[in-house]
């Protein structure tokens, strides 16, 4: 990226149990809405819908089985699914071609944005005496189509498609889509599972570095992408290193685990050393991955910087030639 049953306590003054067991204590105002929705599960036939921008900041209390039983994540909107939107809203207005050639422009945003842009954009036209056309869309979605974006767009389609043909190259699982935008890109895989053996891990810290390699591969240098956040491709990468040497005892240190592995990190250099070292060669087995399969990650990247998101059976044929590394296989 560029990015059981029941366990809480039912009975009179019981309190829900957060992570480990230990006790979650909740505001009075959750508490209300809690006994609200233990009273709604009681009811026959009433189903309870709730949305969040943020789940991770929601009390644990309210996600427990039992209340909000399915949680379904939904990404933001590909070019497809945009162009339905804009087609419900612009079809008397809007040429279909034009329509879809804004849906590819306009991947990155929500269909919140999209219909704030469009009620502005008509305000405009009307203020203005003008017809509601494809540039004043793009006026009120921020677009532009500068050269400069768009070879910020190739720079990051080529370290999207990066991760694809690592991903496929390694045996990692399926790739379901991507995204791009000059602001970043997004990659959503689905796993195979492993046996979580220390070639396993490597093979996943390779995964997290191909972005950084394709960049280097293609462009001869790497940028910013890769780094920068908790989420970060080098984020991943470290902790999943440093999780290697403290507390999955695979590494040098052997069958211990620590309760703060970076801060041990911080306080061992010989430590540091071997994340560092072991990161470098998972880079290096990555670049070699995808110099093996240059022409089809770059076959995937010019189709990705065109259509700025492609979904599961796109990504397929282009990484149908992605033989598996052996060193994992």
């Amino acid at each position: 990226m560029f990015l059981g049953r029941d366990g809480f306590d039912r009975s009179a003054g019981g309190r829900d149990r957060g992570r480990h067991g230990q006790p979650h204590r909740t505001n009075g105002s959750c508490r209300c809405f809690l006994a609200e929705m233990d009273s709604i599960a009681r009811q026959e036939g009433v189903i309870v819908v709730g949305t969040a921008n943020h789940i991770e900041r929601m009390d644990p209390a309210v996600l427990r089985a039992g209340r909000m039983d399915l949680k379904v994540q939904m990404p933001m909107p590909d070019a497809e699914s945009l162009l339905f939107i804009l087609r419900a809203h612009l079809r008397d207005d809007i040429a279909d071609p034009d329509l879809r050639d804004l849906s590819h422009l306009a991947v990155g945003n929500s269909a919140a944005d999209i219909d704030a842009a469009i009620r502005a954009a008509r305000s405009d036209a009307r203020h203005s005496r003008k017809l509601l056309s494809i540039p004043l869309l793009q006026k009120h979605l921020g677009i532009s189509t500068a050269s400069a974006d768009e070879s910020v767009i190739y720079r990051v389609a080529v370290h999207e498609a990066g991760h694809a043909v690592a991903a496929a190259a390694l045996s990692l699982g399926v790739i379901t889509s991507m995204q791009v935008t000059a602001g970043g890109g997004m990659i959503a895989r689905q796993p195979a599972p492993h046996h979580c053996l220390i070639g396993d891990v490597d093979a996943e810290i390779a995964y997290s570095l191909a972005g950084r390699a394709a960049e280097r591969l293609v462009f001869g240098e790497v940028s910013a992408g890769a780094g920068g956040h908790k989420d970060s491709d080098l984020a991943k990468a470290t902790r999943a290193a440093l999780e290697i040497e403290a507390t999955y005892g695979l590494g040098l240190l052997g069958p211990v685990w620590h309760s703060d592995p970076h801060q041990m990190y911080l306080a061992t250099p010989s430590l540091r050393d071997r994340v560092r070292q072991r990161i470098e060669r998972a880079e290096k087995r990555a670049a070699g991955v995808l110099s093996g399969h240059r022409q089809a990650l770059e076959r995937l990247a010019n189709e990705l910087a065109a259509r700025r998101s492609l979904r599961t059976a796109d990504i397929r044929r282009f990484l149908e030639g992605a033989s598996p590394d052996r060193q994992h296989n």
